[in-house]
């Protein structure tokens, strides 16, 4: 893989914790040079846990200082406050009659789609014709570099641009192109939210590990490289996990009484309902945030 990131300014406004995930570790494995990365944060406290951090980096307070100086722009802003912060954060730079040189915006915001992004945008002064804009959603596993990030693309898109995202995102996992129909709903349940659902069931299988008296300890390892091996199974194999459930269970022996009892309080169907929930819930913020 060629190391496009080094030909681009970055910038990170409002990306929080994310941001510091990316842009800390792609400086530790030299992806990225630090003098070309800016980020927003205007708490003074965690300004100074940055540049400790990452001392050569540019950590500024106002957003439209780092629209004026990068290339790909990160989005973080919670939607229900989406037009004042771009006001904020374009208008002081950005005018009709000197439009933006190339700019690539990638939204890590939910519940908003590239054209109401772009049409946001556009309102503020960039003709819609040279706004790019690109939508990315990666989960929580990427701090364990082994995350899945999915994304989709707006209208306008140069592919140098896209292609040093899509390189920064897979080092830290999978990153895969979805419909935007599927975005909101349909794939950020169980990719934002199910790894919270996996480690619930990873923590019910310590635990019973420990009532039969493995030491915590050793139930946390086994657990984890268990769950860790049966998903490198799955996707090493592409069969269904139904089909592999069936090769691990012999006839009358313990899996099968397990899975029995599973079965018996409904494990199944609560997975699936709590990925309902978590769908009615992020549609009932995604209202709310249309409201704001």
């Amino acid at each position: 893989m060629t190391n496009k990131l080094k030909l681009w300014r970055l910038g990170f406004l409002d990306c929080g914790e994310l941001a510091y995930i990316l842009v800390s570790s792609l400086i530790k494995r030299k992806h990225v040079d630090p003098k070309n990365i800016w980020v927003t944060e205007t708490k003074k406290t965690v300004h100074s846990v940055w540049k400790k951090a990452c001392p050569d980096i540019n950590v500024l307070e106002n957003a439209y200082e780092v629209i004026a100086d990068v290339d790909i722009v990160f989005l973080g802003f919670p939607a229900s406050s989406l037009n004042t912060d771009l006001r904020e954060a374009i208008l002081p730079q950005i005018s009709r009659e000197q439009p933006a040189r190339y700019k690539l915006f990638v939204s890590l915001i939910p519940g908003v789609t590239c054209a109401e992004l772009g049409k946001k945008i556009a309102d503020f002064g960039i003709p819609l014709p040279s706004l790019q804009i690109v939508r990315f959603m990666p989960n929580m596993t990427i701090r364990s570099s082994s995350g899945l990030t999915l994304y989709c693309r707006g209208e306008f898109i140069a592919e140098s641009g896209l292609d040093s995202v899509i390189e920064l995102f897979s080092h830290f996992g999978m990153v895969h192109k979805i419909d935007e129909s599927l975005m909101d709903f349909a794939a950020s349940a169980p990719v934002l939210y199910g790894p919270a659902f996996v480690y619930l069931m990873m923590d019910g299988m310590m635990d019973g590990a420990v009532k039969n008296n493995l030491p915590r300890d050793l139930a946390i390892k086994f657990v984890a490289q268990i769950f860790a091996g049966a998903a490198n199974m799955v996707l090493s194999t592409g069969k269904h996990p139904g089909i592999l459930k069936d090769e691990a269970c012999s006839s009358e022996g313990p899996a099968i009484e397990g899975i029995y009892e599973l079965e018996s309080g409904c494990v199944r169907a609560s997975i699936i309902d709590a990925i309902d929930a978590a769908v009615r819930k992020l549609k009932q913020q995604n209202l709310n945030g249309r409201k704001a």
